[in-house]
């Protein structure tokens, strides 16, 4: 029963079903009826379409030894002022209630969306998940603004040594709302955003900020691989790797931070999984390799 509530609230009546290859359903609801709405402290909340700071830049193509295409996942077909969102089951409340109690942030995450596939995912708390916050629009929060971008598509990989794939995904704070916007830079596509009234500690900025990859297993397990499966070197078409690292300073506009203040963190054995990290390059900005094999890594 309590789930058939939950499931009542999450999916909204829709205007249009639209079914994946990957078998998920995304339903077009109406942008100002989405389940955002639901959240006692978004009931008077007046919808941002755009931020006030585009941020991130278009990615010209392949350079250097990168080859390179850009990836986009889209929800092709909802009408004129609806937006797509990934209608929710019981096993997806099921999942999420079993991960509650050991959040982590991993894009191939069987338990949560029930296959091996990439994902394109959002997290979100207030109060380090004590009481709020979910994946996705597993909990009402994110608000969705575009009509075909959004969570839960899936993204497809590059090969070892073969054609690469590139995504540009990026977060920041609106200097004027407050929102923290979730955008695909590619195309300065300005998915939804997280709603100030949300937080507290992120009213006014981020005190920290996580570049890198995240794995695990239950204990006694194998680990899984991470990247492209091997550990990095400094070579993009055999490593996985993050380019032109930015942050958001307090007027929108982005910078190179300073790289001393970064702290490199390995939690595993530097056979499963390691990283390198570069100060700056002069044609990808300030960038790193990770990855690696997995396997016996506690």
């Amino acid at each position: 029963m309590e789930l058939d509530k939950k499931l009542k609230i999450l999916n909204k009546p829709p205007v249009k079903s639209i079914k994946t290859t990957l078998g998920n359903t995304y339903d077009c609801i109406n942008i100002y009826k989405q389940p955002a709405f639901d959240h006692p402290l978004l009931r008077n909340h007046k919808i941002q379409m755009k931020p006030n700071v585009i941020q991130g830049k278009e990615i010209d193509g392949p350079t250097s030894s990168m080859v390179s295409s850009v990836i986009r996942f889209k929800i092709d077909g909802c009408p004129s002022g609806t937006v797509p969102i990934r209608r929710t089951t019981k096993e997806d409340l099921v999942n999420a209630k079993r991960v509650s109690n050991q959040i982590v942030h991993r894009h191939v995450y069987p338990n949560l969306f029930g296959d091996n596939a990439t994902h394109v995912f959002g997290l979100w708390t207030a109060d380090g998940f004590k009481e709020t916050g979910c994946y996705n629009m597993l909990c009402p929060g994110f608000i969705q603004i575009h009509p075909t971008y959004t969570f839960g598509e899936h993204l497809i990989g590059g090969t070892y040594g073969g054609e690469q794939f590139t995504f540009d995904f990026s977060v920041h704070r609106d200097p004027k709302s407050g929102n923290w916007w979730f955008i695909n830079g590619v195309e300065n596509t300005n998915i939804g955003y997280w709603p100030k009234e949300l937080f507290t500690h992120l009213e006014n900025d981020a005190s920290v900020i996580s570049y890198g990859g995240i794995a695990g297993g239950d204990i006694g397990d194998s680990f899984p691989p991470m990247g492209h499966e091997h550990l990095p070197i400094s070579d993009p078409k055999y490593t996985t790797c993050i380019t032109d690292m930015k942050v958001s300073e307090k007027h929108g506009i982005f910078l190179d931070f300073d790289t001393s203040k970064v702290q490199l963190t390995r939690n595993a054995k530097a056979s499963c999984y390691d990283l390198i990290f570069y100060g700056k390059d002069t044609m990808y900005g300030i960038m790193m390799f990770f990855g690696g094999p997995g396997g016996n890594c506690t």
